[in-house]
């Protein structure tokens, strides 16, 4: 074995090769336990994001999120603060079946038990069952160009360019795409970005918007969100 100074990321910015196979190592007082890592990158990195703009949405969550709305392609889907497009990509996704992490490798690859021909079975299969490529009722708005430039970048990476709407456009001006669907968005929540000064003035005005045109509802884990009710 190869000890690697450090953690491995800090390990790789610091020009040491990174390993093959990770082990980790759980030491406590009376014993140590190894656990050979066969994930490799953690699982929430999909392999598509080639921009993830500031304060995005692991993976992972934004595809549970985005099942827990019950939504399906035949309904349409808007997330009008977009960023770099999280929350569209998984939607896209998960209405295409196409399988999450599909486009990257994974630490078991590397194992010297490691059945290629067996994987590929598995992963062609799940491939197949994928819907064609489509234009799909999946809308993203962003007020600003930078951040739609990030989310296209992220759905060409994805593959899927052509199936979401992007337009640049501000919340509090964006009207319904269609009759009926999901409004998912993650706006911002002070800690990371906005002055809450600013939240306090916008989220008000975010409701009277919602609140005209859509059943809408905010789940966060900030008590102060409560002072920005309108």
């Amino acid at each position: 074995m190869r000890p690697v100074p450090r953690r491995p990321r800090a390990a790789a910015r610091r020009g040491h090769a990174l390993p093959e196979v990770r082990i980790q190592a759980f030491l406590d007082k009376a014993a140590v336990t190894l656990y050979l890592d066969t994930s490799g990158e953690p699982l929430n990195k999909r392999g598509y994001r080639r921009d993830a703009g500031e304060a995005p949405l692991k993976e992972n969550l934004a595809a549970g999120i985005v099942r827990l709305t019950g939504w399906n392609f035949r309904r349409a889907l808007l997330d009008p603060m977009c960023g770099s497009g999280t929350l569209v990509v998984e939607a896209a996704d998960d209405g295409l079946a196409i399988p999450p992490g599909h486009a990257r490798t994974f630490g078991f690859e590397r194992l010297a038990g490691f059945d290629l021909k067996r994987w590929n079975e598995v992963r062609d299969a799940a491939l197949a069952r994928r819907e064609p490529k489509q234009r799909l009722p999946i809308f993203a708005r962003d007020r600003y160009g930078e951040e739609l430039k990030k989310a296209r970048l992220n759905l060409e990476a994805a593959g899927l360019g052509d199936c979401v709407e992007l337009k640049q456009a501000d919340v509090l001006d964006t009207g319904a795409p269609a009759g009926a669907g999901v409004l998912l968005a993650n706006p911002p929540y002070g800690t990371r970005i906005g002055e809450e000064s600013a939240l306090a003035e916008f989220y008000p005005k975010l409701g009277d918007t919602l609140k005209n045109t859509t059943r809408a509802g905010v789940a966060t884990s900030s008590r102060g969100m409560r002072d920005f009710r309108s």
